[in-house]
């Protein structure tokens, strides 16, 4: 869109350039429907006995209302939301994942899978890009040793896993399988050289341990604020606390990295930065946000 009259002092030939989006409330209250019938299905289900993870009924109800079933299109509103939703997704992933459980034994069997999972994948992909089934090995193997994390948290969560053993040796893998293939990605899957990339992811983690460093000098006074305010409306831990995901989104878009690096990136310094503090307060807090209306 050009710029209007009413700016004289732009340079000729500049152009301004506005996104648009378009809210349709009825694709997007389809899609809130579907997440809650899932949900009620998956409660009816657990309340005989037969235990069912929400995301699975989730992903079917998306199927069913979507392009190929009743016909729901994914527009730009729904699109909005659905980075959002990602956003949070992976903060509780980084959130959930404490350095100091997963570090030793759960975190070096983790990088041995992930780069047996690794050869694997390059080996299987490199027969099906020779066999002219896939356009790019690289891609197709990286592709391969993902292992979903996002989608595995709530699974755990709900199983009350998370806190056992077999819980921390899935976040340790977890972990590993998702920030690999990021790295991946962000270094050789790109326009841009890998010098380039690697100076961008560089700065990225340089801003995160610069937050980092800032919050740990802020918690004297920033804590007591955040305790207070649990219960009230301020909700200064929640609000600080997204502000911090956004930031972090938006710094890894703009220097082009993938978004769900800021929602991890973020999810790791909140967990470092509160720490056992009210967590559990917190943590029922911001999954109401998440999963209530974004996830």
């Amino acid at each position: 869109m050009a710029g209007g009259r009413g700016r004289g002092r732009e340079p000729a030939g500049a152009v301004t350039v506005l996104a648009v989006i378009v809210v349709r409330p009825g694709p997007f209250l389809a899609v809130i429907a579907a997440a809650a019938l899932a949900a009620t299905a998956a409660a009816i289900a657990s309340g005989r006995g037969i235990v069912i993870p929400v995301v699975v009924l989730e992903l079917v109800a998306g199927v069913v209302i979507g392009p190929h079933v009743i016909g729901l299109h994914v527009d730009s509103f729904l699109r909005f939301f659905s980075d959002l939703g990602l956003a949070l997704l992976f903060f509780f992933a980084g959130y959930e994942i404490d350095v100091g459980r997963i570090r030793g034994t759960p975190l070096r069997r983790a990088l041995r899978g992930w780069l047996l999972s690794l050869m694997l994948a390059y080996a299987i992909a490199g027969l099906l890009s020779a066999s002219g089934i896939v356009l790019s090995a690289l891609y197709t193997g990286s592709a391969l040793t993902t292992t979903a994390i996002g989608t595995l948290m709530p699974i755990l969560s709900d199983a009350g896993e998370l806190r056992s053993r077999f819980g921390t040796l899935m976040l340790a893998a977890g972990a590993v399988g998702e920030f690999g293939p990021m790295l991946i990605l962000t270094l050789v899957l790109s326009a841009q050289g890998t010098l380039h990339n690697a100076l961008i992811l560089i700065a990225f983690v340089a801003v995160a341990v610069a937050i980092v460093v800032l919050a740990a000098r802020s918690s004297t006074w920033m804590m007591p604020l955040f305790e207070q305010t649990l219960e009230s409306s301020s909700q200064l831990a929640v609000r600080w606390i997204l502000v911090l995901i956004f930031a972090l989104v938006l710094l890894a878009s703009r220097l082009g990295l993938d978004l769900l690096l800021g929602g991890f990136a973020a999810g790791l310094i909140a967990r470092h930065v509160l720490g056992e503090r009210e967590a559990h307060v917190f943590d029922s807090k911001l999954t109401a946000i998440a999963f209530g209306a974004f996830v």
